[in-house]
C-alpha cells in the first residue's frame, strides 16, 4: 500500500465530517457570544503631572455594554517613563473602582474618569517628569458567580504614547 492510500485510509469518512460541521460551528458560537457579553473601548485623554510628579492624575474615557444586576467594571493604568533600567525609568499603577464598591457606568455611551497613578514601589525614590511616557489601560468586568465570588475577564485595553503635562 502507498503513502497515499495509507492517509486516505486514516482520514474520518463522510459522515465523521458532516456530524463535526456542526460540532464546530457550535463552538465557534459560544466563543464569539462570551467574548462580545464583555466589550469596552478605553482611550487616554489626559495625563497632568501632580504632588511634585510622585503622582499623575489621568483621565480616560470608557465606553462598555451594558453590565447584568450582578456585574461591575473597572478602569487600571500602568505608567512608564523613562528607559529600564536606566535611572530615568519610573512606573506606576493607579486604579478606578473596586469588587463591592464603585463601579464604571457600562450604558453603552462614553464615561470619564480621572484617579491618580502613582510609582510602584520598586520605583518610590523617583518621580514622573513632563513629557512623553507610554500607558497601558485595562477595562476588566467583573460578574458574581457564587456569594464573595467573582468571574473577571479584560473587557477593553489600550496602549498609546502619551503626554504628561506639567
Amino acid at each position: 500500500m502507498n503513502s497515499t492510500a495509507r492517509w486516505l485510509r486514516t482520514q474520518p469518512g463522510p459522515r465523521v465530517r458532516r456530524a463535526l460541521v456542526p460540532l464546530i460551528a457550535v463552538l465557534l458560537a459560544i466563543g464569539l457570544a462570551s467574548q462580545a457579553g464583555a466589550a469596552a473601548v478605553v482611550d487616554i485623554v489626559d495625563a497632568d503631572r501632580q504632588q511634585g510628579g510622585y503622582g499623575v492624575q489621568v483621565t480616560v474615557a470608557v465606553t462598555c455594554d451594558p453590565l447584568g444586576a450582578d456585574g461591575q467594571a473597572f478602569v487600571s493604568v500602568n505608567l512608564y517613563q523613562g528607559t529600564y533600567p536606566r535611572r530615568n525609568y519610573i512606573e506606576g499603577f493607579g486604579t478606578f473602582g473596586e469588587i463591592g464598591g464603585i463601579s464604571l457606568t457600562c450604558d453603552g455611551t462614553a464615561h470619564s474618569y480621572s484617579f491618580t497613578v502613582l510609582p510602584t514601589a520598586a520605583y518610590a525614590d523617583r518621580t514622573f517628569r513632563s513629557g512623553p511616557a507610554r500607558a497601558d489601560a485595562l477595562v476588566t468586568v467583573c460578574n458574581l458567580v457564587a456569594p464573595e465570588t467573582y468571574h473577571c475577564e479584560a473587557a477593553g485595553s489600550v496602549t498609546e504614547q502619551i503626554r504628561i503635562r506639567p
